[in-house]
């Protein structure tokens, strides 16, 4: 894996890549991956995939993405791309899409050496299903992004109407992509009326809505990481807190995260209790490896995206979310709409 710099600033900042008004980073340049290295990404996503549809009934259709924490071994430029582990699979609404829209209404130059997400997302779906209709949820980033990835499918050719909650129920269109969260206990991005439509109706709907949610991260656990409950917070406690991550096993973007290591002792067994609910897990922390690039060190996850259907996945594109390695300490994550940066998609050469 390589770094190829495009600018003289290693971030760079515009106010039209912006989240709720405050501009988004974005890393000047961007990297480049061997055949090799995109089959290693792409296979280990495929296992788990794999594993996720066994458990909760191989049924899904939709635009997905692999949150992974890669490392890398010896070979040239940073290293040889490898994956540690997949942390977190966003099945609902992927965001990276519109990020990398807005990145070429910022910065059009950054676009003309790497894939374009929102114009290879269309593309695939164009051909899969022709003329599409989309329902938008409501959130800080689609607010602020949609219209730059509406805009960006659209010009591949993409027939793409966006309808009203309501439009949508009364049309009862053929093929409806629901871009937002649907989660009967968590964060809601669509109202009642229309998220109850979308449980009964079983077909025409991706990203599919089903109780058995493919995003639940208990779905990618490891033997080493428990569910949050109090039988098994002596265990949690067997071992030094800032061995721990606490995450809501829906959704998150970042939010609702609680890592060990910020907490004194008792505070933090107070907080495991405070979370033992059942809807949290203790998860292994996993920190993302620090790299150079330019003479600074910043941190990078990558972000495998597919068009799944059932167990089956068709890759997409892979960008790569970058943030400065002082700034990843303090905050431990990456994610764009906290803070975290933007660094492109990744380029096989």
């Amino acid at each position: 894996m390589k770094f190829v710099p495009l600018k003289r600033d290693l971030f760079l900042k515009s106010d039209l890549f912006h989240v709720a008004g405050n501009p988004v980073g974005v890393l000047g340049g961007y990297f480049t991956i061997t055949k090799s290295e995109k089959e290693t990404v792409t296979k280990y996503c495929e296992k788990v995939w794999k594993e996720v549809s066994k458990k909760t009934g191989g049924n899904f259709r939709g635009h997905i993405r692999f949150d992974v924490v890669p490392h890398f071994t010896h070979g040239e430029g940073i290293g040889t791309l490898c994956v540690d582990n997949v942390y977190e699979v966003n099945a609902h609404s992927p965001e990276c899409v519109a990020a990398d829209a807005s990145l070429a209404a910022a910065f059009p130059e950054m676009k003309e050496e790497t894939p374009s997400a929102p114009r290879t997302l269309a593309k695939f779906l164009k051909h899969q299903f022709g003329e599409i209709c989309m329902v938008r949820g409501r959130c800080v980033a689609k607010d602020s992004w949609g219209d730059h990835l509406i805009s960006e499918m659209r010009k591949e050719g993409l027939a793409l109407s966006v309808l009203s909650e309501k439009e949508a129920m009364e049309r009862s269109p053929g093929s409806l992509w629901r871009w937002g969260n649907v989660d009967l206990a968590g964060k809601e991005e669509f109202g009642n009326d229309f998220k109850e439509w979308l449980y009964k109706r079983k077909n025409g709907v991706f990203n599919t809505v089903s109780l058995n949610d493919v995003a639940d991260k208990r779905h990618v656990m490891t033997s080493k990481d428990v569910v949050l409950l109090p039988r098994n917070i002596p265990f949690i406690l067997s071992f030094p807190p800032k061995e721990w991550v606490i995450k809501p096993f829906r959704g998150s973007s970042g939010n609702g995260i609680f890592f060990g290591k910020d907490f004194l002792k008792e505070e933090w067994k107070s907080k495991l209790y405070e979370l033992s609910d059942g809807s949290y897990g203790a998860f292994r922390a996993k920190w993302l490896p620090g790299i150079e690039v330019k003479g600074e060190k910043i941190v990078i996850d990558i972000s495998p995206s597919f068009f799944a259907n059932g167990e089956d996945l068709h890759y997409l594109y892979t960008p790569v979310r970058a943030v400065k390695q002082d700034d990843y300490r303090k905050s431990g994550v990456i994610n764009v709409t906290t803070g975290g940066g933007y660094g492109n998609t990744l380029k096989e050469i």
